[in-house]
Order: C-alpha cells, then sequence, then structure tokens
C-alpha cells in the first residue's frame, strides 16, 4: 500500500513551507 501525500500548499506560510522542505529533505514528500 501507498500513502500519497499532496505537498501543493508550498508558499502558503513560512511554517507550511519549512515542513515541506522537511518531508522532502527526508524522503516523505518527492
Amino acid at each position: 500500500m501507498k500513502l500519497i501525500v499532496n505537498a501543493d500548499d508550498f508558499g502558503i506560510s513560512k511554517a507550511v513551507t519549512l515542513g515541506i522542505l522537511e518531508a522532502h529533505k527526508n524522503g516523505i514528500v518527492k
């Protein structure tokens, strides 16, 4: 089973952007 994580809120706020960047760094978001 795969979990699809959509990171389309990039840039909406500093906190969201930092969270998406951290997820990308950890391989959660490609």
